[in-house]
């Protein structure tokens, strides 16, 4: 997805050359203003305000964090921070919050068009303490913006990061955008109507994220923004399955499902501690919990929330002079008794039998392929086969482990090796991490009896190059006439530069590179003469495009 939906490569930016005055540099005072010191808050970057950051200055002043900021160590210039630790919780970064917590009155958050440069962009950081759904809005504050935001993970750790650089979100290659190193790509908002409000909700781990804010399309004059960001807690369904002869209840979710209730199911935010209590009819024995497996049992059955839960229990009439066996299945295997009564396979969640009092009954686990037997829970534990004798009521769980995957972190570009086990792998556990070729990282997720080999990207991306700036730029050319376009490149790229044609029915145009200059021969029929010119990739910039340069064919 392009900055600019309209476009088709980015168009003529300004000077990448222009900076502030050393002396002016020298002189900039460096102060942030911050809000009361918690754990939630949002600081401005006022250093040298208004000299500094105010209008269409190239190079505003870096930002130095405050003693209560999130700590950031890359070169864009950043002009908001936002710590937030809690859920249910919304931070304002406006003019208004920032006057409020000391900032002069003329100061303001602005966006300006910069022809898909990122030179007047709006750079925020976010930290954020804890796994959240969050909203993010942004909107023109008193101003005739229409925004644009783009949300990566990570902050920039770069030295040579630039603003003198187009910038595309969402393209072949999102991550790490301006020549950055860290930042992963999440998404962005746009409005193709140019809205003045626009809004996205990402489901975010606890960490650091960078937001930049541009305009929509160049047509819009850009102007003061606020954005608001609001957390709250990603939920997960808990859902009881409505049993016979008895109760499941938990007051602190208010779950009353069974006999007497219908209050079945309910939200519970990621990470929770869930606890459920089975209660049974009068005269019906509870025979133990059917799912989820690791709750075999009669006692209470407790988890953490970490995905969409269903949970049953069952309340059975056992005849006379007999014991029940109930056996649980997580899924993914089988489990067989001797003597015969427990077939537990496939698409089987649970099963129970009755046996004679003081039957020797064994339980034989087998997962299916790739998959692992983890153990029982219940009333037997260990990996190998269960022996019960049934002198009462029993109730056992098989649990089998999923095979080896690789988590968040595979083929995803990292400075430095990841350490976090939930990005590592998705189940099982992390092998040790080795460097590879090419500053690759590698690492084995083992589980079941499968096990998959990840690897990271390292920090191999290529950087992005300067666009190409042709000029004179659109003008007028009679048939006959010839025109010399020269190209500017400028910036970090170094590749080889190659000329496109796109010429209206009838009309003759036709190019004569010479070096850095290319010549232009018209002849035909009126109409128009499009070039482009493409810098190409090469092992260490990826390929930018300039701005064409159209030529209109006149007699």
């Amino acid at each position: 997805m392009n900055l600019h939906p309209t476009e088709t490569g980015p168009r003529r930016g300004t000077n990448p050359h222009l900076s502030l005055p050393a002396s002016l540099l020298a002189g900039l005072a460096l102060l942030l203003v911050s809000g009361i010191s918690v754990a939630s808050s949002v600081n401005y970057n006022l250093a040298g305000w208004p000299t500094g950051i105010s209008g269409r200055v190239t190079i505003p002043p870096s930002w130095v964090p405050a003693a209560n900021a999130p700590d950031y160590k890359g070169k864009l210039d950043v002009y908001w921070s936002m710590q937030i630790d809690t859920h249910n919780e919304t931070l304002e970064v406006s003019k208004a919050n920032a006057v409020a917590q000391g900032a002069p009155s003329n100061f303001s958050l602005i966006t300006l068009p910069d022809n898909c440069w990122g030179m007047n962009m709006n750079y925020g950081l976010i930290k954020l303490g804890q796994a959240a759904d969050v909203t993010i809005t942004v909107s023109a504050d008193g101003s005739s913006l229409a925004p644009i935001f783009a949300l990566y993970q990570g902050w920039d750790t770069s030295t040579g990061a630039s603003r003198h650089d187009a910038i595309f979100f969402g393209g072949p290659n999102p991550n790490n955008p301006l020549g950055t190193t860290g930042l992963t790509y999440l998404g962005d908002a746009q409005n193709p109507t140019s809205s003045a409000t626009i809004s996205k909700t990402f489901t975010l781990v606890a960490g650091n994220y960078e937001l930049f804010t541009t305009v929509a399309n160049n047509n819009n004059p850009g102007g003061a923004l606020k954005a608001t960001v609001t957390t709250t807690p990603k939920n997960y369904t808990l859902t009881v399955k409505k049993p016979i002869n008895g109760t499941i209840k938990s007051p602190a979710l208010n779950i009353d499902c069974g006999t007497a209730g219908d209050k079945c199911q309910a939200p519970v935010p990621d990470g929770s501690n869930v606890t459920l209590s089975a209660i049974p009819d009068k005269g019906i024995p509870f025979l133990g919990w059917a799912e989820p497996a690791s709750c075999a049992g009669t006692g209470d059955c407790s988890f953490t929330m970490k995905a969409n839960t269903e949970v049953s229990a069952l309340f059975v009439e056992v005849p006379a002079g007999h014991a029940a066996l109930l056996v649980s299945n997580s899924g993914h295997g089988r489990v067989d008794s001797s003597p015969a009564g427990i077939e537990c396979g496939d698409g089987c969640t649970s099963k129970y039998a009755f046996y004679p009092l003081g039957t020797s009954v064994t339980l034989k686990g087998t997962a299916n392929g790739g998959y692992s037997f983890a153990g029982w829970s219940g009333d037997c534990a260990g990996t190998g086969d269960c022996v019960l004798t049934l002198d009462a009521n029993k109730s056992v769980g098989a649990v089998f482990s999923p095979p080896g995957q690789c988590g968040t972190a595979n083929n995803q570009p990292y400075s430095t090796a990841p350490t976090s086990a939930a990005e590592l792998c998705a189940d099982g556990e992390a092998g040790s991490m080795t460097a590879m070729k090419h500053n690759r990282f590698s690492w084995v997720c083992t589980g079941g009896s499968l096990s998959e080999r990840c690897y990271t990207l390292g920090n191999n991306n290529k950087q992005n190059q300067a666009p190409l700036i042709l000029s004179p730029g659109s003008q007028k050319v009679t048939v006959g006439q010839k025109k010399l376009i020269q190209h500017a490149s400028g910036g970090s790229g170094n590749g080889a530069i190659q000329y496109k044609r796109s010429v209206s029915k009838g009309t003759k145009c036709r190019l004569v590179p010479q070096g850095k200059k290319v010549r232009v021969f018209v002849r035909g029929e009126p109409g128009v003469c499009k070039i482009t010119a493409t810098k190409v990739r090469s092992r260490k910039y990826n390929e930018v495009e300039s701005a064409p340069v159209t030529l209109t064919v006149t007699r």
